[in-house]
């Protein structure tokens, strides 16, 4: 017998339980280690609201959301 557990977005949930100012309500966006220009790798949703999505470079992420 084989079970899979499915959990969105892990590295970002994970990250953000360890910063405990910082809330799932906020625009945020994690990036890959070891890129020049850091591709943006899992994003929350307000994120997303703003154009943010996962792929694109942090320098146009940080572009459309300031707040990022």
């Amino acid at each position: 017998m084989y079970a899979v557990l499915q959990l969105p977005e892990f590295h970002l949930q994970s990250a953000l339980r360890l910063n405990p100012c910082i809330s799932w309500n906020d625009p945020v966006a994690l990036t890959k280690e070891g890129t020049a220009q850091g591709t943006i790798q899992q994003v929350t949703p307000n994120a997303q609201k703003t154009g943010v999505y996962p792929g694109m470079s942090s320098s146009a992420a940080l572009a459309r959301c300031p707040q990022l």
